[in-house]
């Protein structure tokens, strides 16, 4: 576990049980963030992924599977990863939603990379997490799902920090080179530009969008719809 994933391990292991959304940091102020927020998070990604019934979903960095589990009550299952063991633990006692879904413990790019029975994913997801991606991690993630996750239809990635406002947020606080830092608190910053290139190279296509802004986050991030080309 490299020190990135073995600080995340320790702020899970030292939260509450039931602190569902602290353990994840979906925090404001280090408070968790209110229903009515969840509710957009969950109804902007459903719509994002065009998520049916019929459709196996694979949630990529699934957390403790609070969010994994509102997705997986509208689809016919699938599966959570996460590569911490605490969350994962948390997922499966808390948030079993029945025998068609799964949680397993797991490094995102490892896990693209030698999944068995890759083709029975329809959709996929990676929520609140990309930032903490490396760069080159990123691509990486993006081309084994393009290449061995062949039936993926949608791959959507939610909650981008938008490097077109990063001025704005830091203000006088910007030190130069954060936003390509996945250690620091926000992590990694994209533009739509640089983020549609990297798509491009890994078999992608990108569409856009910014969630209402009664979301808490909405003026510094986005979201990104990929579809295979």
């Amino acid at each position: 576990m490299d020190e990135l994933a073995a600080v995340y391990e320790r702020h899970a292991s030292r939260c509450d049980e039931t602190d569902f959304w602290g353990q994840v940091r979906r925090t404001v102020n280090g408070q968790p963030v209110p229903e009515e927020q969840i509710h957009l998070i969950v109804e902007a990604m459903v719509a994002a992924l065009d998520l049916r019934e019929d459709d196996v979903l694979l949630d990529i960095c699934c957390g403790n599977g609070a969010l994994s589990a509102r997705f997986f009550e509208r689809c016919a299952g699938g599966l959570g990863i996460d590569y911490s063991p605490t969350l994962i633990g948390v997922a499966r006692k808390h948030f079993d939603v029945g025998p068609s879904v799964a949680y397993e413990t797991g490094e995102a790019v490892a896990y693209a990379t030698n999944a068995p029975d890759p083709g029975r994913f329809t959709k996929a997801i990676v929520y609140g997490s990309i930032s903490y991606f490396p760069r080159e991690a990123t691509e990486a993630l993006f081309a084994a799902l393009r290449q061995r996750f062949t039936s993926l239809s949608r791959l959507v990635i939610g909650n981008v920090a938008d490097l077109a406002h990063i001025r704005e947020f830091f203000g006088d606080r910007y030190e130069p080179g954060i936003e390509d830092r996945p250690d620091s608190a926000i992590g990694v910053w994209w533009s739509r530009e640089e983020f549609a290139a990297m798509a491009a190279r890994a078999g992608w296509s990108v569409e856009y969008q910014r969630m209402p802004e009664a979301f808490y986050a909405s003026h510094y991030r986005f979201d990104a719809i990929l579809k295979p080309v």
